[in-house]
């Protein structure tokens, strides 16, 4: 992701990455070690101990139907999961339906790159990472 973004530094997106305890030893935010993979000003980082991120998530593709699950994607915890929205895209009351998602996210990266670019040259269509 980092790469992305490096390479494209006139790129209009936000990321928003939501760090979340999933595996028996993530009871902690993350070290400043796994932070720092992600160093370009456009990142937000956050710490969601509860998962709430992750629910919303799961919540908004049980209600909207499995078109909008990528497939592999375990619907108990979503996690290494990236979703692209529309600009102006907001969350209001559910998570909003993205117009691309992933998971794994390095499984992504050719489209994730792809979709960076086209917000650099203005194409119709892209959106914010989140």
């Amino acid at each position: 992701m980092n790469r992305c973004l490096t390479e494209n530094p006139q790129a209009r997106v936000e990321v928003f990455v939501i760090w979340e305890p999933v595996l028996a030893g993530d009871t902690i935010p993350p070290r400043t070690m796994s932070i720092d993979l992600l160093t370009d000003r456009r990142v937000q980082q956050f710490w969601d101990p509860g998962r709430l991120v992750s629910n919303a998530v799961i919540a908004s593709i049980r209600e909207s139907g499995a078109q909008a699950a990528p497939s592999g994607v375990d619907l108990r915890v979503m996690w290494d999961y990236v979703s692209i929205h529309p600009p102006k895209s907001r969350w209001l009351r559910r998570f909003p339906i993205p117009e691309y998602s992933a998971s794994p996210v390095m499984g992504a990266y050719e489209t994730l790159r792809r979709r960076i670019e086209m917000t650099r040259i203005g194409a119709a269509g892209s959106g914010e990472l989140h």
